[in-house]
Order: structure tokens, then sequence, then C-alpha cells
């Protein structure tokens, strides 16, 4: 393996750390894989309920057949750096559109009642 925690197990003399090294990378990344398909069908789920996506979506079974599917497609056709990318672009604008989000609300609902409040407002 390529692995810098492997490379380094490998070269002090303990090969079976390098496969439990080995399984837990792929366990945590067949987690990931799995939860953030979850976490998609779920959205796209909600949203064609919601009227934002099509009537397709609207049954959970369904939706998530059509997500893992897309996916398949994608990592069949893609190779990981372009996925990666792909990734990293969908983070950042999900995060982007949230931030927009919350000062959008905060500009356009001023009189509204805040019980918590940041200490960087409270120094303003």
């Amino acid at each position: 393996t390529s692995a810098p925690v492997s490379v380094v197990f490998m070269q002090h003399g303990l090969p079976w750390v390098v496969s439990a090294v080995d399984v837990g990378s792929f366990a945590g990344m067949a987690t990931g894989l799995l939860a953030g398909i979850y976490g998609q069908s779920r959205i796209y789920f909600a949203m064609s309920r919601d009227g934002l996506a099509p009537a397709l979506l609207q049954e959970a079974p369904t939706c998530a057949i059509w997500c893992g599917g897309i996916a398949a497609v994608l990592a069949s056709l893609l190779d990981v750096k372009s996925l990666a990318s792909f990734l990293n672009i969908g983070v950042l604008l999900s995060y982007a559109v949230t931030a927009a989000s919350v000062l959008l609300l905060n500009s356009c609902n001023r009189k509204t009642e805040r019980p918590l409040m940041l200490a960087a407002a409270v120094l303003s």
C-alpha cells in the first residue's frame, strides 16, 4: 500500500498493523459513502415532497435507488480526482449558500428577538 501510515508501520516491521489500518480505512470510506448517499436521498425526498424536485422522488425507496444509481454511474465513468473535485465544489457551495442564507435572514429580520447572541456580535 502507499498510504503514509501503512508505509511507516511496514518499515517498522508491523505488517499486521498495516492490515488493520487498511481494513479500518475501507470501513471508514464505506461508512462515509453510505451516510452521504442516505443523507442525499433524504434531502431529495424532502425537496420532492415540497415540490422543489421531480415527483418521481416522492417515495423514499425510489429516491434512494435513484441516488445510488446516479452515484454508481458517476463512479464508473469518472476518475477519482474528478469526483473529489466535484465533492469539494459541492461542499464549498453548500457552505457558501448556507452562510449567505443566514446573512440574508439576519438582514431581513432585524426586529426578531434573538435570545442567543454570539460573542462577536456583543463586541461589535
